[in-house]
């Protein structure tokens, strides 16, 4: 799978996660293609303790 183009910084996020439900999340979003063609995006954002991919998109 290649990567695709510049990540998009997301502000301001409605994201929550389980340990924090008071605070949004803020994140990145990349898309990649892979080696048939097709596109994939990932939303991710940054936990305590590691990355999180919090959605994909096909």
């Amino acid at each position: 799978m290649a990567h695709h183009g510049t990540p998009t910084r997301l502000r301001e996020s409605i994201w929550t996660s389980p340990g924090e439900p008071s605070r949004g999340l803020y994140g990145w979003r990349f898309q990649a293609v892979n080696g048939t063609g097709d596109v994939l995006m990932f939303d991710v954002y940054r936990g305590a303790d590691d990355w999180h991919v919090h959605h994909t998109y096909t």
